[in-house]
Order: C-alpha cells, then sequence, then structure tokens
C-alpha cells in the first residue's frame, strides 16, 4: 500500500453513445454535487421528452430527495431517491427505472433508493431489470442523519440566497417579468436587454407573491429565452405557503425547459403541487411539506419536510438541472456517500511479493474494473504518479457508478501491455494474508494470473470504507547495467604531507530497453547524472588500504534499473605506497564554563521593524550555568528580525545573525539575507549600552514573501507557508583562526564564504559561493531545473572542526510524499573536495504523544496536511525532519533536528486560506542523535540508545534508531522535544539544546543534556509562548545556540605529526610521533588531540606498547591522547605510535 495516495483518477468511459451533459454557458457556478447536472460517466448525450423507451444514460445525482418521510400512493419514481425518515408504500412502487419518462434511469445495480428510517411494506417496493437494490434505517451509509441534514441546511442557504438576491450585485443576473393570467404563465425579460426579440444569455430572477394557475391553452411559455441551457430562470415563490397548478400538457419550448428552470420556495413551510399535466422544472423546497398531485414531475425534487406522493398515476422523472447559480449563493455542503478502491502497481525488485522501502511504481499500466453489474460495463484507469491507480463511485465527474456498496467486483491488468514488457506478476499474498481486508492486507500483492490477466476479486464496501490495499506487484529486468571498466592511476609521491591515493575512472555500459541516457552513482561515492558509455571521471580519492569500495549504479530516469553493491577492486599497482591519509588530529581547548554565557535567537509575531512587537528582544544572552540569570538583550526585533545561524568572533568581541524564513515572524531590515553583527564596545561586554549593531553583509537569499507592512494579513501570511527552509539564510560558523564566515544560502542552496580582516570588529571582504554535493540517493524532484541542485534536497547546517568544514542537509521527500525517501546527510569540505561521511535514514520509529505518530514525515507545501489532534482540531502536528545543526564532542558527532512545521505554523494563528479564520498552534517535535567516531574518520549512527560503548536508559523504549534513544533527556513534558540547536562546551561532557518546555509548560526553553549517558542535566526557559500573537509556544520559538567565551584566551598550541618511513609495503612496521608545544604566554588546560588510526593499519602488539606517551594518557579505542595541561614555555610533549601495515 502507498499511503502517499493521489486521490485525482482519469477515468475513461465506457462508449454506450452517452456523453457528459454540458452545462450551461455562464460563468457562474453550479448546484452542488448530486442536485446540478447529471453525475457519472454514463450520463446520456440529450434527454427527451416523457415517453416510452429503452435505457438512456444512468445519473448518479438525486433525481429525488426529501429530508422527512415519503408517502406514496403513487406509481413511479425514476432515478435515484433519498428518503431522511420512513418511507410508506400504499401501493406497488417502481424505484430507479419507469415505464415513461427520460428514461435515464438510477445508477445500474447500484442504489436505486436510500432510506434513512424504515419501510413498511418492502414487496411493494419494484426494482429495475437493469439491478440494484434499495436501503433502509440507513445501512450501509454511515452518518446517514447527519448527512441528510448537513445537506437541507446547505440547501436552505442557496434557496434562502436565491429568493432575497440582490441582481445589481451581479451583472450576469437579471429580474426578469411573470405574467400569470387567464391560465398563462409567461416569462419576459427587459426588452431593452433583447436581440432580434430574444433575451441573453444569464441568470433571471422571478418573484412570484400568490399561487399560479398554469391551466388553459399554451400554459407555461419561456420561448423569448435559449433552450440549450444558457438561460438559467428561477420562479421564486415567496410566500410561506404556495400552490402551483398545471392543467395544461406542455411548456414551450416542450419540456426542455425542465432542465433550466428552477422553482424556489425559500420560504413556503407548505407547498402543493397540483394538476393534470406534467411538472416541467426543478422543486427546491428545503423547509416544506410538500403534497405532489400533478401526473408527472420534469426535474430534480428536493423538500425539506414530509412529502405526499398522489395519486396513483403520478410520477417523479429524472431530468437533472443545468443551469446555473451566483457564485455567492454557494453553500458548504456535505459530500455525498461513497467508497474509492486501488491503490499501487508496482516493481517486486527482489521478487519476494512485499513492497519494500525503495521499490518503485511502474506508471502506464491499463487497470481495468468489472463488477456484476447490469450491463456489465468495465472501466478503465492507467497508472501514474509513481504506479498508483484509484476507482471511485462519488458523485461528481467520471465516476464509476456500477461499483455499488457490497457488490462484486475485479480490478485486473492485460497481460502484453507495453509497459510490462519484461515483467511478470509476483507471488500472491506472500505477507500471509488473503483477505484484501483494507485494514490488514496492506503490503503484498494480491493478484493472481488467470484468462491472460492479473486479477484480484473484491466486495465492495459501504459508504467511507475506501479500500486501498489492492496491489499489483511485478518482477523481472526492467534493464541491466554491465559492471563498470575501471581505469586507475596512482600518487606515487607517497610523503605523510601528500599521501598516496588511488583515482578511478567509470565507464558504464548499458543493456535493455527501458533505460533513461544517465544513472547515478551510490555506496562508495556519489554522483547524479553520469552519461552512459562516456568516460566519466576521475571519481574519489579512494585509499588503497581497504581493499575495494562498493558502488551501486542506478538508471537516473527509472530507479528500478540498478546494478546493487558492485565490489571494485583497488588496482594492484598502487599496493606498494604509503598508509592512507588519516583523519586530522584535532585539538580540543575551550573556555571555561564559568565564563562563559549562551545566545539564542528569540521569536516574537508579525511585522518586525514596525509591528507591535518590535522593541521584543530579537536575540539575548544569559550565563551558561546559572538557569536562574536573567536575560540580557543583544538586540530587538526591529534592529534585526527573526534569525537563525549564529557565530561568536572571539578575537574581534563580535557576535553574527543570520536572518532566518520563518512564517508569522517577519525579517529584519536587511531582508531574507542579511547577518548582523552586534559588537561589544569598549567595555568589552555585549549586551550593553555601548553596544554597536549593523549589518555585517547581505546575500541574495530571495524575495520576502511576507506581508509588506505590519497592517498586512500576518495573521494568515500564506505565501510564507512553503518558503520555509527554501529562502533566507541556514547557519554559518566561523573559520578556526577567524579569517572567514561561514554561511548556508537556503534560496540557491550554496554554501558562502566572506571573508573577514583583522580589525576590530572585523571587516568583509566579498563573499564567494561554492556549489553543494547532490546526495544519489535522494529521489529526484521532477520540477528540478536543469543543472541545478535536486530541489528534494535542503542543506542547513555548518560546522567548522578544525582545518575542514562539515555541510548538514535533508533529503525532504517532498516531490514523492514518501517517508522511506528521508535521509540526512553529513559532508565533510577540505576546501576542494566534498565528502560524505554519514547518511542517516530517517525512518526511524519516534513513538507517539498527545496521540499522534510522531515518525518523521515528508515536507509538504500543503496546510491541509499538517494533522490535527484527535483532541483539538486547533492543535496541529506533522513532524517535518530538518538537520539543523552539528557539534564534535571529541570524535563523536552530535546532529540537532527541527521539525519545519514548527515554523510554519505559529500559536492561535491563521491557516493558508484566507477564508478560514480559524486558529491553530503548531505541536513541534525535533530530535537530536548522536554519531559515534570510527577508526576510518566516519561516523556511525547511534543504535537501540547506543553509541560506541555508551548507552542510555532509552535502550529498547520504541524511540529512536533500532528501537531506542540516547538522548533520553529530550523528553519532559512531550518527547522529542528539542528544537534543533545545539551548542557544546569543550570538557564540559554536556551538550545544549533548545527545547519546548525545557523548564515549564507552553514556553521555549534550552536544555542541558549528559553526553556520557543522555540524560538531561537541567533546564532554563527563555521564551514564554503563552501570550497570543507574540512568541510561539510549543512550536520552534528559539533559532540557534552559541557560546559566549566572556574573557578570550589565545592559546597557541603546535601540532607536528611524522613518520619513520616514507615508503611502505604490506608488513612494514611505521612509528607515527605527534609532537605537542605551547608556544604562548598563556597557560592551556584540558588539552586534548584526537588521531584515530585509519583502515589498513593495526597497532603492534602488544598494543599496550604500540603506543607510548610523554605525558597524559592515549585511549587506543577513541584515539583521543589526553594531555591535560601544557603550560606556556614548557618542553614539547610527544606520543609514539607504532603500527603495522596490513
Amino acid at each position: 500500500m502507498n499511503t502517499a495516495k493521489m486521490k485525482k483518477t482519469l477515468m475513461t468511459a465506457i462508449c454506450l453513445g452517452f456523453a457528459v451533459a454540458q452545462p450551461g454557458l455562464l460563468s457562474a457556478a453550479s448546484l452542488p454535487t448530486g442536485f446540478g447536472t447529471c453525475e457519472g460517466q454514463y450520463c446520456p448525450a440529450s434527454y427527451q421528452s416523457p415517453q416510452n423507451c429503452g435505457l438512456n444514460g444512468a445519473d448518479s445525482g438525486y433525481s429525488v430527495f426529501v429530508g422527512g418521510n415519503l408517502t406514496s400512493n403513487a406509481a413511479e419514481l425514476e432515478g435515484l431517491g433519498l428518503i431522511g425518515g420512513n418511507l410508506t408504500l400504499n401501493s406497488q412502487y417502481n424505484v430507479g427505472q419507469v415505464g415513461v419518462g427520460s428514461c435515464t434511469t438510477a445508477p445500474w445495480g447500484g442504489d436505486q433508493l436510500q432510506v434513512g428510517g424504515s419501510i413498511n411494506d418492502v414487496s411493494k417496493v419494484r426494482l429495475p431489470n437493469t439491478g440494484g437494490g434499495y436501503r433502509q434505517n440507513g445501512a450501509g451509509i454511515p452518518n446517514f442523519t447527519t448527512y441528510v441534514s448537513e445537506a437541507i441546511s446547505g440547501l436552505t442557504s442557496i434557496s434562502s440566497c436565491l429568493g432575497g438576491f440582490d441582481e445589481t450585485a451581479d451583472s450576469q443576473v437579471y429580474r426578469g417579468t411573470l405574467l400569470s393570467q387567464w391560465g398563462q404563465v409567461t416569462l419576459d425579460c427587459d426588452s431593452g436587454i433583447k436581440t432580434n426579440g430574444m433575451c441573453p444569455a444569464g441568470i433571471y430572477l422571478f418573484d412570484q407573491a400568490t399561487d399560479i394557475d398554469v391551466g388553459y391553452i399554451s400554459s407555461l411559455d419561456a420561448s423569448v429565452f435559449p433552450s440549450d441551457g444558457s438561460a438559467t430562470l428561477i420562479i421564486n415563490m415567496t410566500g410561506v405557503s404556495a400552490t402551483v397548478r398545471v392543467q395544461s400538457a406542455n411548456s414551450t419550448p416542450t419540456h426542455v425547459i425542465s432542465r433550466y428552470l428552477l422553482w424556489n420556495f425559500p420560504n413556503a413551510t407548505t407547498v402543493n403541487i397540483e394538476g393534470s399535466s406534467q411538472f416541467d422544472g426543478m422543486v427546491l423546497a428545503p423547509k416544506a411539506n410538500v403534497t405532489v398531485n400533478a401526473s408527472g414531475m420534469n426535474g430534480r425534487f428536493v423538500a425539506g419536510g414530509d412529502v405526499v406522493h398522489n395519486p396513483g398515476g403520478s410520477e417523479f422523472h429524472n431530468y437533472d438541472f443545468i443551469g446555473s447559480i451566483p457564485d455567492s449563493c454557494l453553500a458548504p455542503m456535505p459530500a455525498p456517500p461513497s467508497v474509492e478502491i486501488g491503490n499501487r502497481v508496482w516493481a517486486d525488485l527482489d521478487a519476494d511479493g512485499i513492497q519494500d522501502a525503495g521499490e518503485p511504481g511502474i506508471d502506464g499500466v491499463d487497470v481495468t474494473l468489472s463488477c456484476s453489474v447490469y450491463p456489465y460495463l468495465d472501466s478503465t484507469t492507467t497508472t501514474s504518479g509513481g504506479g498508483e491507480y484509484y476507482f471511485s463511485n462519488a458523485m461528481g465527474g467520471t465516476n464509476v457508478p456500477s461499483m455499488a456498496f457490497g457488490k462484486a467486483c475485479t480490478v485486473s491488468i492485460a497481460d502484453g501491455q507495453a509497459a510490462l514488457t519484461g515483467y511478470s506478476l509476483t507471488q500472491q499474498n506472500a505477507g500471509g494474508d488473503s483477505s484484501n481486508d483494507p485494514a490488514t492486507d496492506l503490503h503484498d500483492s494480491d493478484a493472481a494470473e488467470s484468462n491472460g490477466k492479473a486479477s484480484i476479486s473484491f466486495t465492495v464496501g459501504n459508504a467511507g470504507e475506501d479500500n486501498h490495499g489492492l496491489d499489483f506487484g511485478f518482477t523481472g529486468e526492467i534493464c541491466s547495467l554491465n559492471p563498470p571498466t575501471i581505469v586507475s592511476s596512482c600518487n606515487d609521491n607517497g610523503t605523510s604531507s601528500d599521501p598516496s591515493d588511488d583515482t578511478f575512472s567509470y565507464t558504464i555500459n548499458l543493456t535493455g530497453s527501458n533505460a533513461g541516457t544517465s544513472y547515478n552513482i551510490g555506496g562508495g561515492d556519489v554522483h547524479s547524472g553520469v552519461t552512459y558509455d562516456i568516460d566519466q571521471g576521475p571519481f574519489g580519492n579512494f585509499p588503497i588500504s581497504g581493499g575495494d569500495i562498493s558502488l551501486t549504479l542506478t538508471d537516473f530516469d527509472e530507479v528500478a534499473c540498478t546494478l546493487a553493491d558492485v565490489a571494485v577492486a583497488a588496482p594492484a599497482t598502487c599496493s606498494d605506497q604509503a598508509p592512507p591519509r588519516t583523519p586530522l588530529p584535532l585539538v580540543s581547548a575551550s573556555c571555561s564554563a564559568t565564563d562563559s554565557d549562551l545566545s539564542t535567537s528569540s521569536y516574537v509575531y508579525g511585522h518586525q521593524i514596525d509591528g507591535s512587537h518590535k522593541d521584543k528582544a530579537a536575540l539575548v544572552s544569559f550565563a551558561y550555568t546559572d538557569v536562574n540569570d536573567p536575560l540580557t538583550p543583544l538586540a530587538t526585533a526591529a534592529q534585526i528580525g527573526t534569525t537563525w545561524g549564529l557565530a561568536h568572533h572571539e578575537s574581534g568581541n563580535t557576535l553574527y545573525a543570520a536572518a532566518l524564513m520563518k512564517r508569522h515572524a517577519g525579517f529584519g531590515p536587511g531582508g531574507p539575507g542579511a547577518i548582523y553583527q552586534v559588537h561589544a564596545g569598549t567595555d568589552g561586554e555585549l549586551g550593553t549600552t555601548d553596544d554597536a549593531l549593523g549589518t555585517l553583509v547581505t546575500l541574495n537569499a530571495g524575495t520576502d514573501p511576507h506581508p509588506a507592512t505590519a497592517a498586512g494579513d500576518w495573521f494568515h501570511d500564506a505565501a510564507s507557508f512553503d518558503a520555509v527552509g527554501k529562502l533566507g539564510l541556514g547557519d554559518i560558523d566561523l573559520a578556526a583562526d577567524g579569517s572567514a564566515l561561514y554561511a548556508i544560502n537556503l534560496y540557491d542552496r550554496k554554501l558562502y564564504s566572506i571573508p573577514l580582516s583583522g580589525a576590530t570588529p572585523p571587516v568583509a571582504g566579498s563573499p564567494t559561493s561554492t556549489a553543494l554535493p547532490v546526495p544519489g540517493d535522494c529521489p529526484l524532484d521532477p520540477a528540478t531545473p536543469s543543472g541545478e541542485m535536486n530541489l528534494n534536497v535542503r542543506p542547513f547546517a555548518v560546522k567548522v572542526n578544525g582545518d575542514r568544514l562539515y555541510v548538514g542537509m535533508t533529503c525532504t521527500a517532498q516531490s514523492t510524499g514518501n517517508a522511506a525517501d528521508l535521509r540526512a546527510y553529513v559532508y565533510e569540505y577540505d576546501g576542494t573536495d566534498f565528502l560524505q561521511v554519514l547518511n542517516v535514514p530517517l525512518n526511524y520509529t519516534r513513538g507517539t504523544d498527545t496521540g499522534m505518530n510522531l515518525d518523521w514525515r515528508a515536507w509538504t507545501d500543503d496546510f491541509t496536511q499538517i494533522t490535527p489532534l484527535p483532541a483539538d482540531n486547533s492543535y496541529r502536528v506533522r513532524p517535518q525532519p530538518w538537520l539543523a545543526d552539528l557539534e564534535f564532542d571529541g570524535g563523536d558527532l552530535i546532529l540537532g533536528f527541527r521539525d519545519r512545521t514548527g515554523d510554519q505554523l505559529g500559536r492561535f494563528a491563521g491557516s493558508t486560506d484566507t477564508n478560514d479564520n480559524g486558529t491553530y498552534t503548531a505541536l513541534a517535535f525535533g530530535d537530536i542523535l548522536r554519531a559515534c567516531g570510527n577508526p576510518d574518520g566516519y561516523w556511525t549512527l547511534e543504535a537501540n540508545g547506543s553509541c560506541g560503548s555508551a548507552s542510555s536508559s532509552g535502550v529498547g523504549n520504541g524511540i529512536g534508531p533500532n528501537n531506542g534513544e540516547f538522548y533520553v533527556g529530550d523528553q519532559g513534558i512531550h518527547i522529542n522535544s528539542s528544537s534543533g540547536a545545539l551548542a557544546l562546551l569543550g570538557g564540559s561532557g554536556e551538550v545544549v539544546t533548545t527545547q519546548m518546555d525545557a523548564a515549564q509548560a507552553v514556553t521555549s526553553g534550552v536544555r542541558w543534556l549528559s553526553n556520557s549517558d543522555g540524560q538531561a542535566l537541567r533546564g532554563k526557559t527563555v521564551a514564554l509562548g503563552g501570550i497570543t500573537n507574540e512568541g510561539f509556544g510549543k512550536g520552534n520559538g528559539l533559532g540557534d545556540l552559541e557560546i559566549l567565551c566572556a574573557t578570550p584566551v589565545q592559546v597557541d598550541i603546535e601540532l607536528t605529526k611524522t613518520a619513520d618511513k616514507t615508503s611502505v609495503k604490506r608488513g612494514d612496521t611505521v612509528v607515527y610521533t605527534l609532537t605537542a608545544s605551547n608556544t604562548s604566554t598563556t597557560n592551556a588546560t584540558g588539552v586534548q588531540v584526537t588521531d584515530v588510526l585509519p583502515a589498513g593499519v593495526t597497532l603492534t602488539s602488544p598494543p599496550e606498547q604500540a603506543s607510548q606517551a610523554s605525558q597524559g594518557t592515549y585511549n587506543r579505542t577513541t584515539g583521543v591522547w589526553d594531555i591535560g595541561n601544557l603550560d606556556a614555555g614548557q618542553p614539547p610533549v610527544t606520543l609514539t605510535i607504532t603500527v603495522t601495515v596490513d
């Protein structure tokens, strides 16, 4: 089952000489579904006067709709009848199809009569030979009484609007004249608008306060109006009691008028329709009890009260209403009862009969629906949108009326279709469930092969019981790829500063008819859109010591065309080179916790520069160690607006803040691309009166979608909804030496480097941009412009560690809607190349809270996809992952995830529908994950609450990757409460994260978490959220976190690394020597050096003698050399590591 189903389906009508009835020529509205034009795919091409005839199509709309009881002393009801109350039959009653009428019946084989109450004598119900049945006591239609009540309420509103409509308010509505005398009724229009004696197209209102008697020669004359339906005639019988007598035979033009004449009774509680002749036109009497004594009723019939149908020969004839009503008279209406079936045709790549994540749908397959319903007509649709197909019997459009409630039906796929070339049907019911039950039989293939087609049999459910579990799986090669041809080149320099690598070039050949023109490479290397049969590369710098790399080749246009896990051996010609490049040693030295502050952005509602909250603090700081320390404002909303990324330039004593795109909270004076700076004045302290605020630089980060002024519609701020994460700026960070500021531009999705001078404050140079890599395993958004980064990939996080820079990005799955496609990536950048060092699937289980499943879901641009809480429709949840921040804890990596919904919604703010004045509030559920460093310089994500040798109490709690979570401390009032920002003070053993309800309910704050067991240590409230339209409550109320060293200390630690050999072969011994010295005038404390052994070398035996430190200790597992204190001027300290080349 594909839960990201598409509701809209194109059906192919079966040709019986029928066509969809054409509505009038007006641009005004039709009556609601079921009450206006003919419904369904078998509507007649034209209607005929009442007569004896064969079938002339079928109409799923209501011929008769009675809110109360119906008592019949009459003969027939042609078309579909709905009776809200009881049905009393005093004689035989033909339903659905009649002898004399329009010959347009109720749906063949479907419901002919739907009764909310009881039928006194079912033996008097005579069903047609087209099959079908009746229902009583609302059977099979859930909430029958509610549906009838809401429909009558909507129709009452429409009737009242028409009865009191001011024609001067609409240029297409005219006031007509009605002359009733001597038994003749004549309808006319003002002579001033006539052309050649004819009235123009339009809506004509005729008001009549007294009864009408159509009794003699030429009866009802509307001959001056077009007979094609382009003129709608509405007779408003305005009395509280009304009678219409029809004694003469025909209207003029003959009976055609039935389809565009509406008799509206907006005020009447009692209506009598009398006479010995045919009554032409639709009846709309939503407040009335109606007595029908005419011989024939030609048009839709609606009565809100009880109806008595007399005499014995009287009949309801089924004619639709093609007229129009003013748009402004439309009213909310419930959807008529219906059911939908279908789901997916997919490629079962592993032939196990189960839909696995990543197995693609197959588009272009014709699926046929057949039901055991006269006249046994088939309906066909074609799979699209990832192999999806659906059939519906809903009124409106090209529905399938033969798919009647409770009927036996079959969906089938004929063999030999072009889209299935090379495929064969997979095994049936591999999941063990053969019921085709929509609640349980969801993920396997349900079809069996028989008589040249794959078929699934099922029974149509009752109204509302959709079945989206009817799946077809097919196996077989779509195409095949030849393994790559490898050409290698070797760097023979072999020095420690320029180690040898293997460089590979690829050529991949193609066989198979369904493949595209290019392919993606994943696994040990990542590339996208690589052309077939052309030498590509060189790609990568792959170390020889690993023996080989593994590649997965995937066709760019057809993801099912793949060659998985191709082992590519490293060429032997490079085997005698030096050991591979190792991760650079990382020196960890930090300021003291007691001398440090934390800073964060705080958000307020509305226009930031001129709004009512413009003077609120938008950037604050507080003591790192004291949760009771008052907040110190650093900048107001009017000064910097809404920001996220923060970076502190210690030597320049300047704090930078980057603009963030957030709905309901505007930008500052610099707009979406501004990076602001707050420079401490002469007193050297941030947050005092002599601080200097300004803009460091402004990048092109898109156009502001917010309202232009404070008086604009900030309540809805509709244009900002999907802009979140797609314009403005993301995270920022400083180079280790403060010489550059790095920023992620969310608009063009590039990394920017901004040179900084050594002045105080630093002066910005001209920014330069670098294109970011595109992950090959993120599905391509088809809307991606040529040459641009995949629109499904959204970068945000950036972090500097030593001389390397790391970028975090998210595969949002917005174009697929499939949560299985969600991933997070971390790339390492050395100034020349990007290397993917972490790839995190985000389809892990995240538990439930407030009755909602908190698993990550694909990004969305549709407000209605944000799910309401079961207990309160105004609170909305849809966790959308957004990798927002990165921090390093020694050799480990911490990832902060923000919930995008928390920035798309506000607190007690509006939806994106400007006509909707309801209030909605976000509940944002982010996450914090830990990845442990590997000896090869990569990272491994936590699993079941454990990371490396450390475990938390979250083992087995069902929340997190592999059934557990490490950082259990992000749980407070709610689970997964993190807001995505991180800060880490080296050597503290803890990480700080932003969080909802960190210390009290309905607030945004920060919480300190232990890096050894994931527990919460303390929390602090930063922003209150309980005030309507000021803060953001349980949404995302805070931005990034940044540590401010109150007293920056410059410590110059010089580190060198040498090897005793420049060229080695397998089996050789190599001795590395690391030397550290403090060349500054300040003593350093807590000095650590991380040097993890790479793959391809092993510590000599015994291991305890293979590493010798002149000061401190070396952990051979983690690679951390804990030096401790390193005083200024003391002799250098050394660490020797002896290894054997594998």
